[in-house]
Protein backbone atom coordinates (compact mmCIF):
# COMPACT_ATOMS: atom_id res chain seq x y z
CA UNK A 1 0.00 0.00 0.00
CA UNK A 2 1.45 3.24 -1.05
CA UNK A 3 0.98 6.60 1.11
CA UNK A 4 0.88 9.57 -0.71
CA UNK A 5 3.01 12.76 0.44
CA UNK A 6 -0.70 14.25 0.91
CA UNK A 7 -1.86 11.95 3.29
CA UNK A 8 1.20 11.88 5.48
CA UNK A 9 0.95 15.37 5.95
CA UNK A 10 -2.43 15.48 6.42
CA UNK A 11 -1.89 12.94 9.37
CA UNK A 12 0.64 14.79 10.47
CA UNK A 13 -1.18 17.98 10.65
CA UNK A 14 -3.99 16.22 12.12
CA UNK A 15 -1.44 14.97 14.76
CA UNK A 16 0.19 17.93 15.95
CA UNK A 17 -3.06 20.20 16.06
CA UNK A 18 -4.57 16.82 17.90
CA UNK A 19 -1.34 17.19 20.60
CA UNK A 20 -1.44 21.39 21.42
CA UNK A 21 -4.79 22.66 19.87
CA UNK A 22 -4.11 25.47 22.06
CA UNK A 23 -1.30 26.68 20.70
CA UNK A 24 -3.49 27.17 16.96
CA UNK A 25 -6.15 29.04 18.91
CA UNK A 26 -4.54 32.45 17.79
CA UNK A 27 -6.02 34.37 15.04
CA UNK A 28 -3.00 34.14 13.15
CA UNK A 29 -2.91 30.24 13.14
CA UNK A 30 -6.71 29.81 13.20
CA UNK A 31 -6.54 32.55 9.70
CA UNK A 32 -3.49 30.17 8.53
CA UNK A 33 -5.89 26.61 9.29
CA UNK A 34 -8.78 28.27 7.44
CA UNK A 35 -7.27 29.09 4.33
CA UNK A 36 -5.49 25.28 4.37
CA UNK A 37 -8.79 24.40 4.43
CA UNK A 38 -10.54 25.88 2.24
CA UNK A 39 -7.79 24.42 0.00
CA UNK A 40 -8.38 21.13 0.69
CA UNK A 41 -11.28 21.29 -1.42
CA UNK A 42 -10.09 23.48 -4.39
CA UNK A 43 -8.51 19.89 -5.66
CA UNK A 44 -12.20 18.39 -5.50
CA UNK A 45 -14.18 21.44 -6.58
CA UNK A 46 -11.87 21.06 -9.60
CA UNK A 47 -12.47 17.45 -10.10
CA UNK A 48 -8.42 16.82 -9.74
CA UNK A 49 -8.97 15.09 -5.98
CA UNK A 50 -5.37 15.59 -5.13
CA UNK A 51 -7.01 15.41 -1.27
CA UNK A 52 -8.73 12.43 -0.97
CA UNK A 53 -12.00 12.63 1.34
CA UNK A 54 -9.84 10.40 3.93
CA UNK A 55 -7.07 13.08 4.16
CA UNK A 56 -9.76 15.88 4.93
CA UNK A 57 -10.95 13.79 7.40
CA UNK A 58 -8.14 14.25 8.83
CA UNK A 59 -7.71 17.62 8.69
CA UNK A 60 -11.21 17.95 10.04
CA UNK A 61 -10.10 16.18 12.89
CA UNK A 62 -7.02 18.06 13.97
CA UNK A 63 -8.91 21.61 13.34
CA UNK A 64 -11.81 20.15 15.61
CA UNK A 65 -9.51 19.96 18.28
CA UNK A 66 -8.10 23.40 17.72
CA UNK A 67 -11.75 24.26 17.77
CA UNK A 68 -13.05 22.61 20.56
CA UNK A 69 -10.08 24.53 22.55
CA UNK A 70 -11.34 28.68 21.27
CA UNK A 71 -13.94 29.89 24.27
CA UNK A 72 -17.31 29.16 23.41
CA UNK A 73 -18.63 32.64 21.70
CA UNK A 74 -16.01 32.08 18.82
CA UNK A 75 -17.26 28.48 18.28
CA UNK A 76 -20.38 29.81 15.67
CA UNK A 77 -18.06 31.38 13.48
CA UNK A 78 -15.01 28.37 13.60
CA UNK A 79 -18.05 26.26 12.76
CA UNK A 80 -19.15 28.16 10.17
CA UNK A 81 -15.82 28.22 8.29
CA UNK A 82 -15.08 24.92 8.46
CA UNK A 83 -18.21 23.80 7.20
CA UNK A 84 -18.74 26.05 4.09
CA UNK A 85 -15.75 24.55 2.16
CA UNK A 86 -17.75 21.39 2.65
CA UNK A 87 -20.94 23.02 1.64
CA UNK A 88 -19.90 24.40 -1.68
CA UNK A 89 -18.48 21.01 -2.29
CA UNK A 90 -21.81 19.82 -1.87
CA UNK A 91 -23.31 22.40 -4.28
CA UNK A 92 -20.70 21.83 -6.92
CA UNK A 93 -21.47 17.77 -6.52
CA UNK A 94 -25.32 18.15 -6.83
CA UNK A 95 -25.24 20.81 -9.66
CA UNK A 96 -22.52 17.55 -11.44
CA UNK A 97 -25.11 15.59 -10.98
CA UNK A 98 -28.12 17.13 -11.76
CA UNK A 99 -26.24 18.17 -15.24
CA UNK A 100 -25.37 14.59 -16.12
CA UNK A 101 -29.45 13.33 -14.85
CA UNK A 102 -30.32 15.76 -17.55
CA UNK A 103 -27.97 14.34 -20.25
CA UNK A 104 -29.39 11.42 -19.38
CA UNK A 105 -32.69 12.02 -19.28
CA UNK A 106 -32.06 13.35 -23.51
Amino acid sequence: MVISPVAEAATALRNVLTRSPGRFATPEALAALESGWKASYASANSNEEDIKVEDREALCSGLCRVLAALPSDQWTASLSALATPTVECLEAALQKAEELAGKGAE
